[in-house]
């Protein structure tokens, strides 16, 4: 939906005296964030959120809920982090994004053992 635009907003008070002010909202166009999420590895801080951003006013600027001020987050644990990004018209984004754990890896391993028994005739 688009509000930008001229608005008139009337007001009347108790003595029925009606005033009426121009009110004009501009449009504030955000950007679109495309996130690469890279689990973690359990009991690690190996996640990382990588961010793509279209649209909005660059530059942009960047305040993660880890205190980080950078478009992209590395050496990440499992866990959800928010962004706010900042255009340069003023306006303001935020969106969270969850860093999972990894499955991590099961190895199972078999042993086998073989015995072959050999038999040869002498002369």
């Amino acid at each position: 939906m688009e509000v930008a635009g001229v608005y008139t907003l009337f007001i009347t008070n108790a003595d029925g005296c009606t005033f009426s002010y121009d009110v004009g909202i501009t449009a504030c166009p955000l950007p679109t964030l495309q996130p690469t999420i890279h689990p973690a590895c359990p009991d690690d801080s190996g996640g990382a959120i990588g961010l793509a951003i279209s649209g909005g006013a660059p530059p942009f600027s960047f305040l993660w809920s880890n205190g980080a001020d950078s478009q992209n987050l590395a050496n990440l644990e499992p866990g959800q982090y928010t962004v706010t990004v900042s255009g340069a018209n003023g306006c303001s984004l935020e969106q969270s994004f969850t860093v999972p754990a990894s499955a991590g890896i099961t190895l199972e391993a078999a042993i086998r053992t073989e015995v072959h028994r050999l038999s040869r005739k002498f002369r």
